[in-house]
């Protein structure tokens, strides 16, 4: 916004108005469709979206490859999803993200080989479905409202401060997978809706001491 001021004696001085937003409000939901979208968003330094962030179309070829310029984003009121167009191995730039109060999703991401979200504590209901998946790591999470389903061959997962998940947990992977874990804890947990492990074939200890 350019606006001018002229002062008695004539003289004029123009100033320039910069709207900074760090927070995108009125439950709008947040479509970033290519890695052109995730540059221009991540630029603005937008740390609170007060909707949804979807992040990659539905179908289609291969057109994100990085998350790392939302780097500065904390918290989503409703849900994140994260579509299968997204090419990346990580989730590196969503290290600051600290809550999510409806869904994560993210459902046949052709090369994600690890999820971390190393700051996220609660969460509305997480759904990650994908072949490649070895570890899952969740290390500040508390609680979880809905499910908890981890659909993967899964060779590790860390959820060391998790106390509550208001529906199912469900670990699933499929009878010819090499998931590799031989270990099941949640050394924190002291409430669930259900318990629900498959096909883990090398698992020889479930630890729930809470």
């Amino acid at each position: 916004i350019l606006f001018a001021v002229t002062a008695h004696n004539g003289t004029q001085t123009r100033y320039k108005y910069t709207i900074v937003r760090t927070n995108i409000e009125n439950g709008e939901t947040v479509l970033l469709e290519t890695q052109a979208d995730v540059d221009a968003f991540g630029a603005k330094g937008i740390t609170s979206i007060e909707g949804n962030l979807v992040i990659g179309r539905a179908a289609g070829t291969d057109s994100i490859t990085t998350l790392a310029p939302l780097s500065q984003l904390k918290e989503i009121a409703y849900s994140l999803v994260i579509n299968r167009t997204y090419s990346g191995s990580t989730l590196t730039g969503l290290e600051k993200l600290e809550s999510v109060g409806g869904e994560i999703r993210m459902d046949g991401l052709p090369n994600l080989e690890s999820v971390s979200l190393s700051s996220l504590k609660r969460a509305g209901d997480i759904y990650i479905k994908n072949t490649l998946i070895g570890k899952a790591d969740f290390p500040l999470l508390i609680s979880v409202k809905k499910a908890l389903t981890l659909d993967s061959p899964l060779g590790e997962v860390r959820f060391p401060n998790l106390k509550t998940v208001g529906g199912k947990i469900t670990f699933n992977t499929t009878s010819s997978s090499n998931a590799m874990m031989t270990r099941i804890t949640f050394p924190s947990l002291q409430e669930a809706g259900g318990l629900s492990f498959t096909y883990f074939k090398n698992v020889t200890k479930i630890e729930l001491p809470k």
